[in-house]
């Protein structure tokens, strides 16, 4: 049977709200300012029942298959889990919270495609305009009529100035100002914004949306999401002898330029090549995402033999920094497993398993240096990546759909 196209002016109007829903969820869900600043658990709950309500008229179309019921199994599981090392209450949050991931399994292909495409734009739209912000405020400061940011209880973050779609560390907590849009941290937008790239293929050539993200990415200055991107590349693109040649030609490139460019006094030597340096204690020099107490308390717990439950009271031990080492004391091996076990899951039926498991790969690899699995700006562009390259029988469904 020929494929069916879905064009926008035929898009039912509840998927449309569902679009804006889920792009508004990936916001709350990460730790940008709007998760700082709006009350969490309620906006998880009643994201999750207009979701619901949106998708509704839309159950004839939803496919449920043998991954779907895997899924479900999964985040069952999930839930009891954290139910049972932590309590009831964030034991239904974490559940919640992974829900509308579901939701994303079960859309028809084209849906997918025309969520993934929507939510790739307004992310570009909201980085521009980011960057602007970014720009303008480093050379004019001027004041916000929103009320600034404070984390509050966590000292480690400054707070910030309120720009909407830009929030500016009301003091400079690096060396050189480092752009990262309305995250709280470069790296957790620079690692966000590669699921993107990665989601649309890498295709800069037929996709203008992905050289605002990529320049995202470059003036975030992040270590990991520069080494993340470098993995994306070497993953996704770098097939065969030319593929491989070009890989090589552009690090190659950047690193003679990062030592010709003003004689390595310049931020890509400083804040990326430097901190890829060998370190016998730390392997390379720029791992620095926990301090001592945190790789102490980590040992402490394998030769305890509390990895797979975490330490019950971790809330109470102020564990400093980020990554798997982190997760682990909080949650234990068992939770990193579940969440894994429900990402594996969220793979669509006759997708390219081969992008599929790189692409897993990947969120593996970002889990180590970033511990928040439940972000939809990972889980979003991971399945809606993945789903979109779904191929046979389940584009029927729409077919029917549109036929009514």
């Amino acid at each position: 049977m020929p494929h069916v196209s879905i064009s926008e002016k035929r898009m039912p109007l509840n998927f449309r709200f569902f679009e804006i829903l889920m792009f508004a969820y990936m916001l709350f869900s990460s730790t940008t300012w709007f998760t700082i600043v709006f009350p969490t658990t309620p906006v998880v709950g009643l994201m999750n029942v207009l979701m619901v309500v949106c998708l509704f008229p839309m159950i004839k179309t939803l496919k449920l298959t043998r991954n779907f019921n895997f899924a479900i199994a999964s985040l069952i599981f999930i839930g009891l889990w954290f139910t049972a090392i932590k309590g009831i209450v964030f034991g239904v949050y974490i559940f919640f919270c992974f829900l509308p991931a579901i939701h994303l399994l079960l859309l028809p292909v084209n849906y997918k495609k025309a969520l993934l495409k929507f939510c790739t734009k307004w992310y570009a739209i909201f980085l521009l305009v980011s960057i602007i912000f970014f720009y303008v405020t480093e050379i004019i400061p001027f004041p916000s009529p929103l009320p600034p940011v404070d984390v509050g209880r966590n000292n480690f973050y400054p707070t910030f100035i309120n720009y909407f779609f830009y929030i500016k560390p009301s003091f400079n907590p690096y060396d050189i100002s480092r752009f990262n849009g309305f995250f709280l941290e470069p790296g957790h937008l620079s690692l966000s914004t590669i699921f993107f790239i990665v989601a649309n293929k890498l295709d800069f050539k037929n996709n203008r949306y992905l050289w605002i993200m990529l320049f995202a990415i470059i003036i975030s200055l992040s270590l990991a999401g520069y080494v993340l991107l470098a993995l994306s590349w070497v993953l996704f693109k770098s097939n065969g002898v030319k593929g491989i040649l070009l890989t090589a030609l552009i690090f190659s490139g950047l690193y003679i330029g990062g030592q010709l460019w003003n004689d390595g006094d310049n931020p890509l030597n400083k804040k990326i090549l430097l901190r890829l340096e060998y370190n016998d204690e730390k392997g390379i020099e720029g791992n620095n995402r926990t301090d001592e107490r945190t790789d102490w308390m980590f040992e402490n717990l394998i030769s305890s033999g509390r990895i797979l439950t975490g330490l019950p009271d971790s809330e109470n031990k102020n564990v400093f920094g980020a990554g798997f080492k982190k997760y682990i004391i909080q949650y234990g091996l068992i939770a990193a497993i579940l969440v894994f076990v429900f990402y594996w899951s969220l793979m669509s039926p006759r997708c390219d398993k081969k992008y599929a498991i790189r692409f897993f790969f990947l969120i593996i690899l970002a889990f180590c240096d970033c511990e928040y699995p439940t972000w939809f700006t990972w889980l979003l562009p991971y399945v809606l990546g993945i789903g979109v390259t779904a191929r046979g029988k389940k584009l029927n469904v729409v077919k029917i759909y549109l036929q009514k």
